[in-house]
């Protein structure tokens, strides 16, 4: 489920991982929704 492909229009998500050590990690991740 992904609500950013609702939109139908080239999105630009940050997600912030949580690493084993307890260090967050930045992540950009694009998602291109095609019509």
């Amino acid at each position: 489920m992904n609500l950013y492909s609702l939109y139908g229009e080239p999105k630009i998500i940050i997600f912030i991982k949580k690493s084993k050590d307890g260090t967050k990690l930045l992540g950009i991740k694009k998602l291109v929704h095609k019509c």
